[in-house]
């Protein structure tokens, strides 16, 4: 749920700093839109692998009571 509204939280950010951004030369604008798009991609991996992690420590857990 937290994950959906970060999300959110990032793309209208994104719209925002497009917007004001506008003055910019289009090709600064494809360079932002472009770093925020990896950003994005890098920040779910990342949450992937910590959800990933954290199962993997539930499941020990539950093995060792």
């Amino acid at each position: 749920m937290r994950y959906h509204f970060v999300m959110l939280q990032i793309t209208v950010a994104a719209g925002v700093l497009t917007t004001l951004l506008n003055k910019l030369e289009e090709y600064n604008l494809m360079i932002m839109t472009a770093f925020v798009y990896v950003s994005v991609v890098i920040i779910s991996l990342w949450m992937n692998e910590n959800k990933k992690k954290l199962k993997h420590l539930d499941e020990s857990e539950n093995q060792n009571r």
